[in-house]
């Protein structure tokens, strides 16, 4: 059985407000010419289809243009789609009778009272469990388990047995996520690869975007990544994972196929961050044949120079890379630079002095935007507590 794993589209993803439909409908182009190049026998998007889980009406219309082009590709193929923790589960599932009826599944949720309900059969290829994201509160304990079991009584062939899933498993490399504690990463809580289940010849993940097998599955459980860089710190390849099954019981094979980028996103600095001449002299040494959204890291004692947007776009001017973001950064201090408060001294002061303070102490530049948004926010809030 040969699969194309894949997950975390974010289709409709806006990027420091930028719209970013053009990288998508490359993406997608990109996935449909690996399914009619390597003919799989099922297609498997583990969650995150979309960013939000209210897309707009075009990020709706590209991804049914999408699937009917992939479908195109390889008219025998399984397609299944399930959600991630950024979707909609009942959105997934609005459509999925019309759908199938082109062999294409979206599966939103589960019936803790019936595993069998995510059991989808690839004729006499292989057998899915098709789990998409449940809170971890709402997860039936041993659910994984029991739908591996129900596979197990049904597969009197001994085809391939793959199961999807998009959470977190501990002992991830979770590189280029921002919210990552302790206790989740993006919001999800982690997971030991053992509360997985057993049974499966291939766990195929989603929800973490660096392209990795899972230490201690004896290969057999991996994230794909996403096929595209959703933030400036995914700082590596992306691609789609092509798995190949010979028999229940194989080792999977697996082959990482690079997805063409339309625009990358370059940090300048490529590592850290300068001081604003030297992030300037970086957009001035830029190819400028190379189409990019960049993000400037720029080291700063208070603030950004007068006009610094202006500038930086003027250096880009004649190229094809287009500025997307200045990251300042406020340059490390002391510790013993920052100054305590005593409890008194904290209620003599107005909000905004304590964001202002908060800031300082963090290395955050509390700029005239944030100053101004700020304002509105503390309004409307004592608004509020007026009516």
């Amino acid at each position: 059985m040969k699969i194309l794993h894949t997950s975390d589209w974010h289709i409709g993803q806006i990027l420091h407000n930028i719209d970013r439909a053009d990288d998508h409908r490359e993406m997608l182009g990109c996935i449909r010419d690996l399914v009619a190049e390597h003919q799989p026998d099922l297609l498997l998007v583990c969650g995150d289809i979309f960013h939000t889980s209210q897309p707009s009406a075009s990020a709706q219309k590209l991804l049914t243009d999408a699937l009917i082009d992939i479908r195109r590709a390889a008219p025998q193929m399984t397609i299944v789609l399930t959600a991630g923790n950024h979707d909609s589960a009942s959105r997934h599932e609005t459509h999925s009778a019309v759908w199938e009826l082109s062999d294409i599944h979206t599966i939103g949720t589960i019936d803790p009272d019936a595993p069998g309900a995510n059991i989808i059969e690839i004729p006499g290829k292989g057998w899915l469990a098709a789990v998409p994201y449940v809170n971890e509160r709402n997860m039936p304990a041993g659910y994984y388990g029991d739908i591996l079991d129900s596979i197990s009584s049904r597969n009197a062939e001994g085809l391939p047995v793959i199961m999807c899933a998009h959470t977190t498993v501990r002992g991830s490399d979770f590189s280029g996520h921002a919210d990552v504690s302790d206790f989740y990463v993006g919001g999800i809580d982690y997971r030991d690869l053992d509360e997985m289940g057993s049974g499966y010849d291939y766990l195929a993940l989603g929800h973490i975007h660096r392209p990795q097998t899972i230490r201690g599955s004896h290969g057999r459980a991996r994230y794909c990544g996403t096929p595209l860089p959703v933030s400036f710190d995914e700082r590596y390849p992306h691609s789609v994972s092509l798995v190949t099954i010979e028999a229940h019981g194989s080792v999977p094979l697996i082959e990482e196929l690079p997805v063409r980028e339309k625009r990358l996103l370059i940090n300048i600095p490529p590592e850290g961050c300068a001081p604003w001449d030297e992030c300037i002299a970086g957009l001035q040494r830029l190819d400028g044949e190379i189409e990019a959204y960049i993000r400037m890291n720029v080291e700063v004692e208070t603030v950004l120079p007068p006009g610094a947007f202006r500038e930086a776009e003027s250096e880009l001017s004649c190229k094809k890379a287009r500025l997307a973001y200045i990251n300042s950064i406020r340059k490390e201090k002391e510790t013993k630079d920052r100054s305590h408060l005593s409890v008194s001294e904290f209620r003599k002061m107005r909000p905004i002095e304590i964001a202002e303070k908060y800031c300082s102490d963090v290395g955050i530049v509390f700029s005239d935007e944030l100053r101004r948004l700020f304002t509105e926010a503390e309004t409307a809030a004592l608004s509020d507590s007026q009516n």
